[in-house]
């Protein structure tokens, strides 16, 4: 049997997780600059999107805000329902930036409970699961919005009021005769 120096090979392996724990610390730090470049880079696009003549893509979720992207996930999923974990796994598709969130799933479910109690989305309950999805706009509603949206679009301006040339006030000083009041000076 071989004489093992079982300090020596500890020593190894510290040296080793040591080396690892160095290198994993780097790739940290180049990932953070990695994202924060992608994120500028995203964001210059966006603004020469319009610039360009190119429609932006309907699918890019990296300039709404947490709350307004999590409802356009779910907009977009219309008419499946989703679970929170593929909620966040959509945003993460569809460009959106969670690495700067600690907890994502809390800020989500935060999101997601905020939305059901404002009547933006629903949500089915099945023993410990929950499913979320778009609320559905009743045609009422959405014949209604649209013609109001074509009444204004056809309706004339309203009239302009005619308001009346300002009439000029005399001006009289107690010390003066009423003949010689007038407006900014004597009258003549």
């Amino acid at each position: 049997m071989a004489n093992v120096n079982y300090k020596e090979l500890l020593a190894q392996l510290r040296n080793r997780l040591s080396e690892i724990d160095e290198d994993r610390a780097l790739l940290e730090v180049r990932r953070t600059e990695l994202d924060s470049e992608a994120a500028n880079i995203k964001a210059t696009i966006a603004k020469l999107l319009p610039l360009s003549g190119e429609p932006a893509s309907a699918d890019d979720l990296s300039q709404l805000g947490f709350t307004h992207a999590i409802l356009k996930v779910i907009e977009l999923a219309r008419p499946s329902r989703l679970t929170a974990q593929q909620i966040k796994e959509k945003l993460a598709e569809k460009g959106f930036e969670l690495s700067s969130y600690t907890n994502p799933m809390a800020s989500i479910y935060k999101i997601l409970s905020r939305l059901e109690e404002g009547k933006k989305i629903e949500v089915e309950r099945e023993g410990f699961n929950s499913f979320y999805k778009a609320r559905r706009r009743s045609l009422f509603a959405g014949a209604l919005r649209r013609r109001r949206l074509a009444a204004r679009a056809t309706a004339a301006p309203p009239p302009s009021i005619p308001h009346p040339e300002p009439t000029p006030t005399p001006v009289t000083h107690p010390g003066l005769p009423p003949n010689l009041k007038g407006i900014g000076g004597l009258k003549r």
